[in-house]
């Protein structure tokens, strides 16, 4: 291999095992939540879906009404956790592969490479016209 290629493999290598912590890290997320009193706790997990619920004696005092607010608003608030966690490990993955962590690099430009990566797309209305021409 030439030296270029060399270091194109190399990126790429570097890149992929990057991608593979992330998607390792972010899989792995979830957080727990309880209510004031600890009788209600719920766990979510990376997507910020129900994972487990504990309800102790005495949660919401036999109030069904009240018992489903305190568990949607438990939660809701892990649900944040995550999102928030997520968000955190998104910035840093992204940082680390050398973007810009607020979104603001160019992700048609490979540094490794030094050109642009990205080829022109049609737009999605002209897409979507062709295909309605095309069924017809």
């Amino acid at each position: 291999m030439t030296a270029a290629m060399d270091r194109i493999t190399a990126a790429a290598a570097a890149h992929l095992a990057v991608l593979e912590r992330a998607h390792q890290e972010l899989s792995a997320l979830s957080a727990t939540a309880r209510t004031d009193d600890g009788r209600v706790e719920v766990r979510v997990d990376a997507n910020g879906g129900l994972a487990g619920l504990i309800l102790r004696p005495g949660a919401a005092r036999g109030d069904a009404a009240r018992l489903a607010q305190l568990i949607t608003e438990a939660a809701a608030e892990a649900a944040h956790e995550v999102a928030d966690r997520r968000a955190d490990l998104t910035r840093e993955f992204v940082a680390e592969l050398g973007g810009d962590p607020d979104g603001e690099s160019d992700p048609g430009t490979d540094p490794s490479l030094g050109r642009r990566t990205d080829r022109r797309r049609i737009p999605a209305d002209r897409h979507e016209s062709t295909i309605r021409q095309g069924e017809r």
